[in-house]
């Protein structure tokens, strides 16, 4: 027992409610959530003797001051409960309340559980210092500068909802729930999945030994066996004389369930960690990253959790291997299940119309009709989908308005709150709970909203970044401080080696969502506008984004106005990009700024391509090119090399007598934005590949889907006769 002052003792009578709740709730086959409000110790000491005497195990804790020999972790450790399961929680929200470990550790509860929420008492709760938002605050502000809106909304679900019982330690204890009726819920074992999940195999073993081309898409909730189901699967698949099996999520613990049910139906394979051999045939996990670099044979490829990786990342997959099939979760806090289904359904149906859906559907931790399930939905807005679309409601461009939202105003409106937050999530795969935190409570954080009359059509959030200290700017640009937030001065004044810019202030576009349906229809662009004219009104000094860079979202920035500043060398595990950024000027020391630091990356940008960024696809590559705009890194070419290159284009030289020329007049061509538009797709791929990425001649033909040299040099004569008339219309008669 932990200790505990005199009048934080707990009551018997309490202890005796959550006993008696506990087994209604094992009546029912569901699980209970039961906030205990009230001081710390008081809530902690009913929670450990309560839980002590309903029996269960595993207990799990989820504090930063864990009872002596508890299982405990901390709510930033809650994502390494992938696939395990709970008898009981106690979550002390006094540690830090962090939306996607309540969501992850909700999901872990199974049937009979009893999920003991510590709080302060909840009116008190909006002003408590929240350990988490260490996590929120950006420099200057502090703690005491937040306004604790996200608290007072949840307070609020908390007390209205029905599936919550609240017991305050200054109250009389509220009625028990009425009696349930008996429950025949029973959880399935591996030899007797449910319905769905056989279903779901089935479906499985059909992409792997039917005909090519045809993937399945498995979605669920949480609790639904969708893990056990492609593990099942798998196991099944080596029975049937697969050879090898690749397993790919955006983390390696996200698949744990995966080769747990795998290895339990094959009692003869040897598993070590993330890889089952057996015999000569293997199921191995493939980070998503390595798995698209390296491109590994596999009879099968199964992807987990699908919606926390990238639309571009699932469409590779699904190119580069005919047997493949989709898992994820539709209302996960690990992203966006519903826009997964939206967004990647449109790329099944384009690349394989053939493809199936299998929805599974019945709980098999818990009974139907979970009132725990119910409120996390409704509390983290994890069920928030926008009004569907059709041809009446598709609002012409004029009739959208678009203004900035006051945050105060937005935690009391629940309808816009809601509408708000499924457009985001329709829009961004790694939107989770804890963005609905920060939107509401970040001190930086900006929100603006096209709307249609009641309807939120798209969203834009900006966070305001800078100015820093002059202490603190001259750590950041010598790497002696990494600051959180402030993403875009601290790039500067590090990668891009502006010092000064730590002094500016510039705005950040943190997400920028259209609801599917509407998109490529000037929504983006407007909002965009809107953000940049209150920008220069406010006296911003620049702003900018960061994202993972895709050729599509850099030259939708270049639009807007923005140059690039910074490419990472380094791909993101998860999602296999690299990460961009890119500024553009808004006030005059803005511009400068912005002008130096282009004018650097682009002098830069053709020298670093074949060192850092060789395995960069082509159509990124003039991308950034043309959005980093015209330079001359090693000067304009002489008299000598503009006849030699001529001579080349003519077919009198060959390449290797003017490589130099070449590479000049690629470079040059390339960041003047004419980007290749006009040029044979295929000879341009090559020229890239070969000149710029100074990659072999095979790889130069591959690019360019060429049988050898010989095509790929005449190729090369093509796309730079393309270019010539291109340049000369763009204002540069040198060639």
């Amino acid at each position: 027992m932990m200790m505990t002052d005199s009048g934080s003792l707990p009551t018997p009578a309490t202890v005796d409610w959550l006993t008696a709740r506990a087994a209604r709730a094992r009546t029912a086959g569901h699980r209970a959530l039961v906030v205990l409000a009230g001081p710390r110790d008081w809530g902690r000491a009913h929670a450990e003797t309560a839980l002590g005497a309903i029996g269960g195990a595993p207990v799990l804790w989820v504090t930063d001051a864990p009872p002596a020999a508890a299982w405990a972790i901390t709510g930033r450790e809650a994502r390494s409960l992938l696939g395990r399961e709970t008898a009981h929680v106690a979550f002390d929200a006094f540690a830090g309340f962090h939306p996607d470990a309540f969501a992850a550790v909700a999901g872990t509860l199974r049937a009979s559980g009893m999920l003991l929420l510590i709080t302060p008492p909840l009116a008190e709760w909006p002003t408590y210092p929240d350990p988490e938002y260490a996590r929120i605050t950006v420099e200057p502000w502090g703690a005491a500068d937040l306004a604790g809106r996200f608290l007072r909304r949840l307070g609020r679900r908390l007390e209205a909802s029905p599936d919550v019982t609240v017991i305050a330690h200054d109250r009389p204890l509220p009625a028990l729930p009425p009696a349930p009726a008996p429950s025949a819920f029973a959880a399935p074992t591996t030899r007797d999945p449910t319905p769905d999940q056989a279903a779901a195999i089935h479906a499985i073993e059909r992409v792997a030994t039917g005909r090519a081309r045809r993937p399945v898409a498995l979605v669920a909730d949480r609790g639904r066996g969708k893990s056990a189901a492609l593990g099942l699967a798998a196991a099944a698949g080596l029975g049937q004389g697969l050879e090898h099996i690749i397993v790919t999520a955006p983390i390696r613990a996200a698949v744990a369930p995966v080769f747990d049910h795998a290895a339990e139906r094959l009692p003869g394979a040897h598993r070590r960690g993330s890889h089952i051999a057996c015999g000569n045939a293997a199921i191995t996990f493939w980070a998503p990253d390595e798995l698209l670099r390296e491109q590994p044979t596999a009879d099968l490829l199964l992807v987990d959790e699908a919606a926390a990786l990238p639309g571009p990342l699932l469409e590779a997959l699904l190119r580069a291997y005919p047997r493949i099939a989709f898992a994820t979760t539709l209302h996960g806090y690990e992203g966006s299940g519903r826009g997964f289904e939206i967004r990647f359904e449109r790329v099944l149906d384009r690349i394989t119309p053939a493809w199936c859906k299998r929805e599974l559907t019945t709980p098999i931790r818990w009974a139907a009709g979970d009132p725990l399930e119910a409120f996390v939905y409704d509390a983290l807005l994890l069920d928030a989908d926008p009004a569907p679309l059709d041809a009446a409601a598709t609002p012409p461009l004029e009739a959208v308005a678009i203004e900035p939202v006051d945050r105060d105003d937005l935690v009391d409106d629940e309808p816009t709150l809601r509408r708000l937050f499924a457009v985001l999530m329709m829009a961004h795969y790694r939107t989770t709970p804890g963005d609905l935190r920060t939107l509401l409570d970040g001190p930086n954080c900006r929100i603006w909203l096209a709307r249609h009359g009641e309807r939120v059509v798209a969203a834009c959030l900006v966070a305001a970044e800078g100015p820093l200290t002059p202490a603190l700017g001259a750590g950041v640009a010598r790497g002696e401080r990494r600051l959180h937030g402030h993403l875009l001065p601290q790039t500067l004044a590090f990668h891009a080696h502006e010092p000064e810019a730590v002094g500016l202030t510039g705005w950040r576009v943190v997400r920028i969502a259209v609801q599917p349906g509407l998109e490529g229809r000037g929504l983006g662009r407007r909002l965009l506008h809107a953000v940049r004219v209150e920008a220069e009104r406010s006296g911003v000094d620049y702003w900018g984004a960061a994202f993972g860079a895709t050729a599509a979202l850099i030259r939708f920035w270049a639009e807007a106005g923005m140059h690039p500043v910074r490419l990472g060398v380094k791909r993101d595990a998860a999602s296999g990009q690299h990460a961009a950024v890119m500024i553009g000027g808004l006030s005059p020391r803005g511009c400068a700024l912005s002008d130096r630091v282009r004018q650097r990356f682009a002098a830069e940008w053709p020298l670093r391509v074949p060192e850092f960024f060789a395995d960069l696809d082509t159509d990124r590559v003039r991308a950034l090119s043309g959005a980093a705009g015209p330079t001359a890194p090693l000067g304009s070419l002489d008299d000598g090399e503009r006849a030699a290159l001529t001579a080349f284009r003519e077919g009198h030289q060959p390449y290797e007598n003017v490589a130099v020329a070449v590479w000049k007049f690629t470079v040059d061509a390339l960041s003047h934005g004419p980007d290749l538009a006009d040029a044979d797709a295929r000879a341009a791929a090559a020229l890239i590949t070969r000149v710029v990425q100074k990659r072999g001649w095979a790889e130069a033909a591959q690019a360019g889907g060429y049988t050898g040299q010989r095509e790929v040099r005449a190729a090369l004569r093509r796309a730079l006769n393309d270019l010539a008339p291109a340049l000369e219309e763009h204002g540069d008669a040198r060639w």
